[in-house]
């Protein structure tokens, strides 16, 4: 072992010795307490019970080859993943987070005269950037139980629809469609358009492997099926995400957004997402604190007779007959704490991301005072 490799080994094992009994005992990583927003965020589905040790490990670490380009932590992510959902590295692309890999969809099958359908009020980046090239988004309502509306969707697919977008789970409503519906939708229009899913919460819904279209990928399909390790996996500011897809739609796809040397991910946000992926235990223990949390709050809300839409995911819809944005205002000029306010088709909402048990605490105090 030379000197770089053994200082590198023994500052880790210092590191992760200080910090893990702790912390495991804890069921916590480090970012227990405080934020870089300055403030409790509830508003924009952060996981509040952070990464495992073993990603913030890995992030130390790597910071001993800051001077390396990262290609093989990329290679070695895809490889990963392609072996975990059975197919070829080469049919898995790597984005900052996956809003690179949505812009590049975006891209490359965006031309004036076509469109793209998805449900609305639905996670719409990839629409509002290919209207930028002349796309019309086909906009289509929930169903009345807040399902994505998978008859109507395909009805509105026409001879000009070059992608067809579905959220599922659905954000911002947390609903998740039926799977067997869902991969016959699949398989009946992805004969008439590529399908993009977006599975960014599939995390928090259950079992995964039922759960997912990556059957749809296997089967050969022209399915794309998108992820990110930002919601469970904790590394929102690490930013990296991937599409599991055909090689040709891949290599369409990045073609239109990855440049120059890599996928555009630093090699501390790779490192970390190897580490956050192989690390199975954190994610169940997100998963269990991130359902304890919802329980919690739907019982209150139950508790004082306010609805709600039941949710699958880190987050929850509550529709409410007062102004949303007047009670967000409230709620964070008093408990410097931020919810989310929405409106959609004239009814005010708020979405609320779950949070750890004393931040949840804080929440329903605050709730208490203006609903």
């Amino acid at each position: 072992m030379n000197r770089r490799d053994w200082i590198k080994s023994a500052s880790i094992a210092v590191g992760a010795a200080c910090v893990s009994q702790k912390a495991f005992a804890q069921d916590q990583t480090f970012t227990t307490i405080s934020s870089s927003h300055g403030y409790t965020n509830l508003s924009i589905n952060e996981n509040q019970f952070g990464p495992s040790i073993k990603a913030i490990a890995a992030i130390r670490a790597s910071l001993f080859y800051a001077n390396e380009y990262p290609l093989e932590a990329q290679e070695k992510l895809k490889r990963l993943i392609a072996a975990k959902e059975d197919v070829l590295p080469s049919q898995v692309i790597l984005g900052a987070g996956s809003s690179d890999i949505t812009m590049g969809a975006a891209t490359a099958f965006s031309a004036p005269g076509q469109n793209m359908v998805s449900s609305d009020p639905s996670f719409h980046p990839l629409m509002l950037w290919a209207e930028k090239f002349g796309v019309e988004h086909v906009k289509v309502p929930w169903t009345a139980d807040y399902q994505v509306d998978l008859t109507r969707i395909e009805e509105s697919i026409t001879e000009n629809t070059s992608l067809a977008y579905v959220c599922n789970p659905e954000n911002p409503v947390g609903t998740l469609a039926d799977p067997s519906e869902l991969y016959a939708f699949c398989k009946t229009v992805s004969e008439k358009c590529p399908v993009l899913v977006d599975e960014a919460y599939i995390d928090y819904a259950g079992d995964v492997d039922q759960l997912s279209m990556m059957r749809c990928v296997r089967e050969g399909l022209p399915v794309i099926v998108l992820r990110t390790f930002s919601k469970a996996y904790g590394l929102g500011g690490m930013r990296v995400g991937y599409a599991v897809t055909s090689k040709e739609l891949a290599e369409k796809i990045a073609s239109y957004y990855v440049t120059g040397i890599g996928c555009g991910c630093s090699h501390a946000s790779l490192e970390a997402a190897i580490a956050a992926y192989q690390d199975q235990e954190w994610l169940k223990t997100v998963r269990r604190r991130t359902a304890e949390s919802r329980s919690y709050l739907c019982k209150y809300y139950d508790s004082i007779g306010q609805a709600y839409i039941p949710s699958v995911t880190t987050f929850v819809l509550a529709p409410t007959q007062k102004n949303s944005k007047m009670i967000a205002d409230a709620i964070f000029g008093a408990y410097n704490l931020k919810i989310s306010p929405r409106s959609y088709f004239g009814q005010d909402y708020l979405r609320i991301s779950m949070g750890r048990m004393e931040q949840m605490n804080q929440l329903t105090d605050a709730l208490s005072y203006v609903l």
